[in-house]
């Protein structure tokens, strides 16, 4: 997401994605079809770099794997967990 917009209601904004082939775009679509929701999926590309690049330019949001990421230096886009990390105690002893 650009740095500054706001992921509430996201199922409004547009998915720029992956092919329908890709297994990152497999897993969220059976997410979203678990939960009984669908992705409005307007564009799709092959590469991280390329999604990233539609992103920038406000076609919509994306959803990426940890490893592929945006860098924490892009100053135009900011990237969140799906999914807060989840933190357990260890106890050492």
């Amino acid at each position: 997401m650009r740095k500054g917009d706001r992921a509430e209601g996201s199922k409004e904004h547009p998915l720029v994605s992956l092919p329908s082939d890709a297994r990152t775009r497999r897993i969220l679509d059976n997410a979203a079809s678990t939960a009984d929701f669908a992705f409005r999926h307007r564009i799709t590309k092959n590469q991280f770099a390329t999604l990233y690049s539609f992103v920038r330019n406000d076609a919509g949001l994306t959803v990426a794997p940890d490893l592929a990421r945006p860098s924490a230096n892009d100053r135009e886009l900011i990237s969140r967990p799906l999914i807060p990390t989840r933190v357990h105690p260890v106890i050492l002893a």
